[in-house]
C-alpha cells in the first residue's frame, strides 16, 4: 500500500520540528547568559565602563538584537567604541542604545559596522533597484 504524499510531508515536518527542539534545547538553555557575559567582557575591554548588553526584547523574549544600557556619562566616541565589538558579532542584528544614543556621525559608523561590507551593500542595492525598475507589459 503506497504512502500518501501529504502524510509523508506531515510526518517529515513533525519529525523535523521534534528533532530541532530536542537537539537545540540543551544548547539554548545558557546561550543568552553566555552571550551577555561575552558582551560584558568585550564592552569592558573597549572602555565601556557601566555599559551593559541585554539580549532580550522588551517582553523578555530572547533576542539577537542586543540593547545597550548605561554609560550616559561616557563620551559619545567611547560609547561607540563600546558598542562596536558587540554590533560586529556575526549573526547578531546589530546593537542599539536605550538612552543617550551616540551623535549621528557615530551612529552611522555603528550602523556600517553591523551591515555587509560596502561592496556587497552596493551590489545588493543595485540588484534591488534593477528588480524594482522592471516594468511588466499590461494585460
Amino acid at each position: 500500500m503506497p504512502i500518501r504524499p501529504s502524510l509523508a510531508i506531515l510526518a517529515g515536518a513533525v519529525l523535523t520540528g521534534v528533532s530541532a527542539f530536542l537537539l537545540a534545547e540543551p544548547v539554548a538553555r545558557d546561550f543568552i547568559p553566555r552571550m551577555e557575559t561575552q558582551a560584558a567582557e568585550a564592552i569592558e575591554a573597549a572602555g565601556g565602563t557601566g555599559v551593559t548588553a541585554r539580549f532580550a526584547s522588551a517582553s523578555g523574549a530572547p533576542s539577537r538584537h542586543p540593547v545597550l544600557r548605561g554609560g550616559e556619562a561616557l563620551a559619545p566616541a567611547t560609547r561607540t567604541r563600546a558598542a562596536m565589538p558587540v554590533a560586529r558579532w556575526p549573526g547578531l542584528g546589530g546593537a542599539r542604545w536605550t538612552t543617550g544614543a551616540p551623535p549621528p556621525q557615530d551612529a552611522s559608523r555603528l550602523a556600517r559596522a553591523t551591515i555587509l561590507p560596502p561592496s556587497s551593500t552596493t551590489h545588493t542595492s543595485h540588484s534591488i533597484h534593477r528588480v524594482a525598475s522592471v516594468s511588466y507589459p499590461h494585460s
